[in-house]
């Protein structure tokens, strides 16, 4: 059986998954976690390619130019800023990509993309998650 969900919820659904990448790309101690839960994945790869999943391999200008009613203007903000870090972070990393986040974390590369993360992660904090299942209401 297929689940027919409202463009709303997909958007909810959609900034949830941002938010727990932010949560991840924000803390050494979970990229950390993650290299250990998933050996399989090379979490340095892993980081810098899952915002672009995120974004659908658009530009983020395209991505926050559509009418998202689940972002506030702070989280767009938020969300361009950071992408501007993973930017120079994509374009910083030693190619080829190191195997293990051990080799990153502590780098200047690696401490700026952690901290951009931290940043906008705030910038979500006072919203927080949505559901995943029911529209939220935004405004009257």
């Amino acid at each position: 059986m297929s689940e027919t969900v409202s463009e709303q919820l997909v958007e909810q659904r959609v900034r949830n998954r941002i938010i727990e990448y932010l949560e991840l790309a924000a803390s050494a101690e979970n990229q950390r976690a993650y290299e250990c839960n998933v050996p399989i994945a090379v979490v340095p790869e892993e980081m810098v390619e899952h915002w672009s999943d995120l974004m659908n391999g658009a530009h983020i200008d395209d991505v926050l130019a559509e009418e998202w009613i689940v972002f506030s203007d702070a989280e767009k903000k938020a969300m361009r800023d950071f992408h501007s870090a993973w930017l120079a972070t994509s374009e910083g990393t030693p190619m080829p990509m190191p195997r293990s986040i051990e080799d990153l974390l502590g780098t200047p590369v690696w401490d700026r993309f952690m901290e951009a993360a931290r940043v906008a992660l705030q910038a979500f904090e006072p919203r927080g998650r949505f559901s995943e299942d029911v529209e939220e209401r935004f405004g009257s």
